[in-house]
This record gives structure tokens, sequence and C-alpha cells, in this order.
């Protein structure tokens, strides 16, 4: 047995020379140390004759990476939680059908039993998602002076065709195939609530990871005032990339819900690992919300005005003047806080389209100047070319109404 030093663990010439060094032949990774090299080094394994993974969600692109450029022998892919030994179910990965969302864990190791439930402990049928439960041999006997988690996790099902049997509650949301496999969807836990909505970042995770320079991606709640959570993406990106903010959320946008995004699209060089491999989430830099990395502030004095005010609603410290409202944080919720706002400090009633139309400072700016009674002279240099058409066709179009 080889015990890899961490520093070497996160070197991958240091790392290959080693496995050629020992003539190492099965290699146990984690899911994050497996992503990583697929796209820094995919061919960094392909002297082994086994190499397992596991310990989170893969990436099936990932996986993709090392089969076609750098393949050991055999590719397995394990799950398992502590309470039963580690080990509960695997998986012999030998393709990834193209577009595919998840890699399987497959079906449970030798007396070993699975259960994919819903929240009243009944079967849940092939194809839909439910909670993971685990029985049979290798289940720990509970938690050491806890009594209280031990009841929550551990449990004698009262109902047939389990009744009396002891089975432990992964919190592991999970989906059966027709064949008895099953895929890893994502943590119970890890599901959040932003404005009235129930999120699974792995799932905006996963849409990232299709991004063509993306190799990997986390997704994570920041929680301030109540009203001002948001969530934040981080990536890392192949050798030579820089796609921008901007970007990274205009294709999110295309993907998946409004309420669904996030405020920020970080790029790193690498995620942060624990001791044991696993991805650090809570060491992830704490975003420093700027709106744009190119910032125009605000001129006029009622520009100021509304950039402090979208300022406090979406609890950021600097807006520009041509920051789009939805790109730096806004969304269904914020923008009526803010049409009412300004119809409450401006007496003008700005519709929520017009909004969508003119969703930036200066635009705003432009709107409540052209539809008050006291009306100071627009800078139009101040507004972008979108700004300005939008602005002739309002009064083209109030120039043809009867007075």
């Amino acid at each position: 047995m080889v015990i890899i030093p961490r520093d070497i663990l996160l070197e991958g010439h240091r790392l290959k020379a080693l496995l050629l060094k020992h003539r190492i032949s099965v290699m146990l990774v984690t899911t994050a140390l497996l992503n990583h090299y697929a796209y820094a080094q995919p061919d960094l394994y392909a002297s082994l004759k086994i190499l397992v993974f596991g310990g989170e969600m893969a990436d099936p692109a990932a996986v993709a990476a090392i089969l076609h450029q750098g393949a050991p022998r055999r590719l397995v892919h394990l799950y398992g939680p502590t309470e039963a030994t580690t080990y509960t179910t695997f998986h012999v990965v030998d393709k990834i059908a193209k577009g595919a969302r998840r890699v399987s864990i497959g079906q449970p190791i030798a007396n070993v039993y699975v259960y994919v439930m819903d929240e009243h402990r009944g079967l849940v049928p092939p194809g839909l998602p439910g909670e993971l439960y685990i029985g049979g041999d290798g289940l720990a006997r509970g938690y050491l002076k806890d009594a209280e988690r031990m009841r929550e996790r551990f449990t004698a099902v009262p109902s047939p065709p389990f009744a009396g049997t002891r089975l432990y509650r992964t919190g592991d949301v999970v989906l059966q195939r027709p064949d008895g496999s099953l895929d890893f969807v994502g943590r119970k836990d890890r599901q959040v609530k932003l404005s009235g909505f129930r999120i699974e970042p792995a799932e905006i995770e996963h849409v990232l990871r299709r991004h063509p320079m993306v190799t990997g991606a986390a997704v994570e709640l920041i929680q301030e005032q109540t009203e001002n959570n948001y969530l934040v993406a981080y990536v890392t990106v192949r050798s030579g990339a820089c796609p921008e903010n901007a970007e990274l959320l205009r294709y999110l946008r295309q993907q998946v819900p409004a309420y669904m995004l996030p405020r920020a699209c970080i790029v790193l060089d690498r995620f942060p690992i624990t001791a044991n491999g696993k991805l650090d989430r809570a060491s992830l830099p704490r975003p420093e919300m700027v709106a744009e990395a190119v910032h125009h502030a605000p001129k006029t004095p009622l520009e100021i005005e509304l950039a402090a005010l979208v300022s406090e609603l979406l609890g950021i410290p600097h807006v520009g003047a041509h920051d789009n409202f939805f790109e730096i944080g806004g969304n269904s919720l914020a923008a009526m806080r803010w049409v009412a706002r300004i119809r409450e400090r401006y007496g003008v009633s700005w519709p929520v389209q017009a909004l969508f139309e003119w969703p930036t400072v200066a635009g705003a700016a432009a709107w409540i100047q052209r539809h008050t009674a006291i009306r100071p002279d627009i800078d139009v240099q101040s507004l972008s070319d979108e700004e300005v058409d939008a602005l002739l066709v309002r009064l083209l179009k109030d120039h043809e109404e009867p007075a």
C-alpha cells in the first residue's frame, strides 16, 4: 500500500511519476480529484489496472474525458455513507452516453439492500426521485452518545414489506433506473429556498459543467439578511479560457429559470479541497459583489439616487449606470420592490415591463425624467445604444398620440 502525500496528490506530474515509480495498479481517489485531473491531465490514470472513485456527485463529462483519453483497465464508481461501512453500491463505468446528466452509482454490493422511498416511507417507482434507505450487513449500530440523531437516521420501518427492518436514512436523493441501478441526484439538505422557490444547487452545477469552457462548478447560497440571500457559482475553466461573469450568466439564463440564476459566476484556478480530498465548500471565497469589471459610475443626481436604491435592494456595494438589474442579482421580487420604490419616491407609475426594457440605472433615470412633470434634460450621452433606441420609440409614440 502506498499513501500519497497531499502535496504530491495535488501536482499532476509528480503524482504520475509516483504511480509509475511504485508500479501502483489500483488507486482510490475522491471525485473532486478525478474531476480536476480529467481536464488538466486526463492520461494520468492510464497506467492503472483499476481506478476507484467516489465521495461526491460525479461529472459525466470529466469521466468521459478519462475514458476517451487515458482510461485505466477498469473504472469503478462507488457510493456509500460511513454509517453503512463506507461503500454500499458500485458501478463499472465503461462508457458515458452523449448528453448524460449523471454517472450511475450502480447496484448494491453483496448482502446490502437499498430502497428508494418517499416522505411517507412508501416505495418510489423507477424514474422518480426519492430518498435512499440502506439495510443489510455493514450497517452501523448507531452514533455514540447521540440518541436523538440515532432516532432520526436509524429507523425500524413499521409498514410492510419492511416491517421491523432496520434501515439507515441517508438524506441522499436518488432515482432508480429500470434495471435497478441508481442515479445520485443530490442531498436533501443542500436544497435551498430562495424567493419562495425550492432550488437544488446540483442542477445549476450540472448545467454550468456543460459550458464548453467550464471544467468544474459549485453553487452556494450566500446568506445575509433574509431578503438578500443569493446564489453564487464558482467554476474552474479549461487552460487558456477566460469566460467573463456576464458570459456565463447569459449562458445560464438560456438554460435555467430566472429564479435559479446565481448573482455571479466566479472563476477559480482550482477548487479548495479538504484533508480527505473532497470539495471544501467552507473555503470558497466570499464574493465581493462588484457589478461589472468595466464600471460606468452614475453621473446625474437622479442616477446616483437610483444606484443607491438598487444597492440597498440587492445588498451590493457598487452599482454602475449600465449594470443590468437582472445580471447583478435582481429577481422578480426585487423588481417589484424597485418599481414600488420608484412610484413612491418620484410619483411615476413605472410598469414592470418597462423594467425589462430599461433594466439599468441610466435607463430608469431616462424613464423617470421622461414621465415626470418636472423634466430635466436627459443625458443622452449616459445611455447605451439600446436605451437611446428605446427612448426614441417612446418619444415618437407620444408624438403620434392625440393631445
